[in-house]
């Protein structure tokens, strides 16, 4: 697992099911990535909670702006609130808590964490501007 010892990828489900695996008591191997996780100085990365996929992104030129944005449906609020008390009840330490200017991500953020810090460099590829792509794979680096 030497991967880990930087940087981690986990997706959404990963901490219920790790929760789980703890609460079991059982002796599963996956149990190691738990013990490295409350370790710390890992960066956890998830993009975001359940979104209402009948809105669309429209005009992203003003990421204040969420009635423009794929925001959250309830059930991603109650998913982001119950990753939030995942980790907490898992013991992982949490750090910076960092998030792009989509409404998406700062709802998670906020409801996951209670806090956030914006980085423009975490902006979605997709819809970015030729000319501010290279920008965000510089600061991605």
């Amino acid at each position: 697992m030497k991967h880990l010892r930087r940087r981690l990828l986990l997706a959404g489900a990963l901490l219920p099911w790790l929760l789980g695996t703890v609460h079991a008591g059982t002796d599963d191997p996956h149990r190691a990535l738990l013990e490295q996780l409350r370790a710390g100085g890992l960066v956890i990365y998830w993009r975001h909670a359940i979104t209402d996929r009948s809105r669309r992104d429209q005009d992203l030129s003003d990421m204040a702006r969420c009635e423009r944005q794929r925001i959250l449906s309830e059930a991603g609020r109650e998913q982001a609130r119950a990753m939030g008390e995942d980790i907490h009840t898992l013991g992982i330490p949490v750090g910076e808590v960092i998030s792009s200017p989509f409404c998406r991500n700062v709802e998670t953020a906020r409801l996951g964490f209670g806090r956030h810090s914006l980085d423009e460099g975490l902006f979605n590829w997709p819809p970015a501007s030729a000319e501010r792509k290279p920008r965000l794979v510089a600061a991605l680096q």
